[in-house]
């Protein structure tokens, strides 16, 4: 019923909008009643995931070389003592859904905290606007009694908090995404691809037939016009 989660302050990774805007969907269809989602400051944080990520990277210095994605699942598995420690999940891009294009139908992006509205404060603290920046805080949460409406916190724990409502007021009952991010492989650089080639030679044979000859056939682009500032991407088959 509640969903607690502890991600790198990380502009972009985890920390967007497009997150945000999923937790607070699954509230309001009731799959879950309370998410919070804690952006600890770097270095004051020391979480379990800190500890497991060094127990791989011991067992990662053991190794001379990893050839393919099994090479990469075996060395995780066999990291702890403890065989039921870690498990491995394979995401494939038929698990990802477009929550970036998707959440501006129900959600606003920048909005102003609902204390800056509220009848019962003075004309100067109501002058004192506080905008919807992500960047700025470091705890969110949502409840299922509060749908809609996101709570964030400039520090974990902090005394003073601020509330954003953020769906829109005609938008139609919740539906999560069906459209999917990616519907084909993507596609690798052509410099990049070139120096993977070069290092077939060197790759066993198992590896190559197993993993490296369906790398080897995926598209390729090339990045141009760099200098004038402007970026083109040209697909190869």
């Amino acid at each position: 019923e509640e969903l607690h989660l502890f991600c790198d302050n990380c502009a972009g990774q985890n920390k967007n909008h497009a997150l945000l805007r999923m937790i607070m969907a699954l509230v309001e269809i009731k799959k879950l009643k309370k998410v919070q989602v804690f952006f600890p400051q770097r270095g004051h944080s020391f979480l379990p995931c800190d500890r497991d990520f060094a127990l791989i990277k011991k067992q990662l210095n053991r190794v001379d070389r990893l050839y393919t994605l099994e090479d990469c699942i075996e060395l995780i598995l066999k990291s702890s003592r403890n065989p039921e420690k870690f498990s491995v999940f394979l995401v494939d891009k038929s698990m990802i859904y477009d929550y970036q294009m998707w959440f501006p139908q129900f959600y606003n992006k920048n909005t102003n905290a609902l204390e800056c509205l509220s009848r019962n404060k003075t004309l100067k603290q109501r002058r004192t606007i506080e905008k919807f920046l992500i960047s700025k805080y470091h705890y969110f949460e949502c409840v299922s009694e509060k749908c809609g409406i996101i709570e964030a916190s400039e520090f974990i724990d902090g005394i003073i908090s601020n509330h954003f409502k953020l769906r829109k007021n005609n938008a139609m009952p919740i539906q999560l995404p069906k459209t999917l991010v990616y519907t084909s492989s993507l596609p690798i650089l052509e410099s990049k691809m070139k120096d993977l080639k070069q290092l077939a030679k060197y790759i066993p044979e198992p590896a190559l037939q197993s993993f490296w000859n369906y790398i080897f056939s995926l598209q390729t682009k090339t990045v141009t016009n760099l200098k004038q500032g402007k970026i083109e991407h040209k697909i190869f088959i």
